[in-house]
């Protein structure tokens, strides 16, 4: 069962299901301006506990009709479900016109159990909402920015609260598509989450949102997203926090080690077959995913599974005569998953192929391999090189 959460302030929106902006009353001080596809997010004074999140631009009649049927789901669904969207996520409530065009959504505040503060420098602190992105981060990130760092029990409870809602909206076929570190919060006191970013959800597909290191092997970054494309990454989220590794082959390696000693060691077999299955439509369910999270036994069906990739070799140590020394594995950057064929299905396109195989999750590119340093393999490592780069100056901005 999901985690305790604590409420918004308001226990039910007051307006109706499509509301003027101008019956919003003023407007509060921006909390957000211009993140992912919102202008602003502000706080409604006249109603507390809500907040007005504005888009770039006004969506068209199809992003309004898929919000309208968004913000009436809850009602037509049972009252467990309807619970835990409305406490566990920022579920809209209302769709926002301006002279008739949809300009935004009303959405729940984050209760303030999620907000913390963090250690800026040693002087000088500031609060803010926390991200599951820390529970990807060593845990001496952690302790130098005055969070506690969580224990593998502590670190599965906040996965199962981020599982229970996604296999709700799988329950519903809400495809989410962007699961990643930016869109769920984390209370590192009573260890419970919190996910953003609901009013970008559809029934069935979406559009196939791509952030670097998230992207699913076996769905073409052209195709559109679907449940299996959701599975994955759901299950990338889930085994990056509970290991506290961002690379994906090192969380591979390291998933069935941090389940055990989160006392779920069949939690790796359903996490590995998600991530690693040949076939995306073989994939375990979320609620699967969430019934093993929950200790229940995982009744397996057969899965085939792509390899694990190796760990890099070590170099050995240079010649003394001064003669240069190749590295007998391969590049320290991330290790390919060879795929096998895949048949067509939903999310990938009809006649379309399988991208380049590749680690869940990584980059996409033409496949490393052990054979001796050439100019192109220098030119290989120049580019994972940059690639670490671009992750490490990514990682900062997001804090």
């Amino acid at each position: 069962m999901a985690q305790k959460h604590n409420t918004s302030p308001a226990a039910a929106w007051p307006l109706p299901a499509v509301v003027p902006l101008g019956a919003l009353g003023p407007l509060g001080t921006p909390l957000s301006r211009g993140d992912g596809q919102s202008k602003m997010v502000c706080r409604l004074d006249r109603h507390e506990g809500w907040l007005l999140k504005l888009y770039r631009s006004p969506a068209d009649a199809q992003d309004s009709a898929r919000l309208d049927r968004l913000v009436s789901l809850p009602g037509a669904v049972p009252e467990a479900d309807r619970t835990l969207l409305r406490t566990a996520t920022s579920w809209p409530v209302a769709r926002v016109t301006d002279q008739n065009a949809t300009v935004g959504c009303v959405i729940p505040a984050a209760p303030p159990n999620f907000r913390v503060t963090l250690q800026a420098s040693a002087t000088s602190s500031l609060e803010k909402y926390l991200l599951v992105d820390w529970l990807a981060m060593p845990d001496a990130t952690l302790v130098g920015r005055g969070v506690r760092v969580p224990s593998e029990t502590e670190r599965l409870k906040v996965c199962r609260d981020v599982v229970a809602v996604a296999a709700c909206l799988e329950r519903h076929q809400i495809v989410y598509s962007d699961w990643s570190y930016a869109n769920t919060f984390w209370d590192p006191l009573a260890h419970v989450a919190f996910v953003i970013d609901i009013d970008g959800c559809g029934k069935g597909s979406m559009t196939n949102i791509f952030q670097p290191n998230w992207e699913d092997p076996l769905t073409a970054r052209s195709a559109v997203a679907d449940g299996c494309t959701d599975r994955f990454r759901v299950a990338l989220l889930v085994a990056r926090c509970l290991t506290g590794l961002r690379e994906a082959r090192d969380v591979l390696k390291a998933t069935g080690p941090a389940c055990e000693r989160a006392g779920v060691a069949e939690l790796a077999e359903v996490l590995l077959d998600m991530l690693l299955a040949a076939d995306r439509r073989h994939r375990p369910t979320l609620d699967t995913l969430h019934s093993v999270m929950q200790g229940r036994p995982y009744f397996r069906l057969k899965v085939e599974r792509v390899a694990l990739p190796p760990l890099p070799t070590p170099a050995p140590a240079p010649a003394t005569t001064g003669a240069a020394t190749q590295p007998a594995g391969p590049a320290s950057g991330a290790a390919t998953v060879p795929a096998a064929p895949q048949p067509a299905a939903a999310g990938t396109g009809a006649g379309t192929p399988p991208p380049p195989a590749q680690a869940p999750g990584d980059p996409g590119g033409d496949p490393q391999t052990s054979e001796p340093l050439t100019s192109s393999g220098v030119t290989t490592l120049l580019v994972l090189l940059v690639l670490a780069v671009i992750t490490v100056v990514a990682i900062a901005n997001s804090r």
